[in-house]
């Protein structure tokens, strides 16, 4: 009994997948695959390594020598505060003994204050840096973004994806980006 209802039940699934088109016909899900297949092989695909075409862009490498020269600039800034926070401690720590209460409080304080703002101006200036490199970033990932559809209009790829994204298959088109980012300066 249980063997028919299993069998049964399995005949049902397999006539309930097939449909009757207007003629009359059988139209079997099958040849809705085969079909499918056929559409999916006319596409033209496209890659592109996007991390390839990013650290070869000039915009990328100009961009990048401009943002070290500005964290080493403010590097500097940062360790002249620094240098001068610990020149007061140390003198502080040399003349304390002979610095009255209220001016070993009044040192204090102003080491203190310059540590404070220290802190304050490396944390201000970090973030600025983080905010701008984003920014940068972003531009010249739009950059890259553009071209893409640029280049994929002009050779009628109907889908370009990132070369992470697809495992196999598809035209690689990175150095066509690169030369036309390039080119665009």
């Amino acid at each position: 009994m249980r063997k028919l209802v299993v069998v049964s039940f399995c005949l049902y699934m397999f006539l309930d997948n097939f449909s009757f088109g207007e003629q009359g016909g059988v139209i079997s899900p099958l040849s809705e695959a085969t079909s499918t297949q056929s559409i999916s092989t006319n596409l033209k695909i496209g890659v592109v390594d996007m991390k390839k075409a990013f650290d070869e862009y000039e915009v990328t490498k100009t961009t990048i020598k401009k943002l070290k020269e500005e964290i080493a600039a403010k590097s500097d800034e940062a360790s002249a505060k620094e240098k001068e926070i610990l020149a007061l401690r140390n003198t502080y720590i040399q003349q304390a003994s002979l610095m009255s209460e209220e001016a070993k409080k009044a040192k204090e304080k102003e080491i203190a204050m310059k540590t404070e703002e220290y802190r304050k101006y490396y944390g201000e200036v970090s973030q600025n840096l983080i905010e701008k490199e984003r920014k940068l970033t972003d531009d010249i990932i739009n950059d890259i973004y553009n071209i893409v559809k640029i280049i994929a209009k002009e050779n009628k790829y109907d889908l370009v994806f990132d070369r992470k994204s697809l495992l196999v298959g598809g035209e690689d088109i990175t150095d066509k980006v690169i030369k036309k980012l390039n080119e665009k300066k």
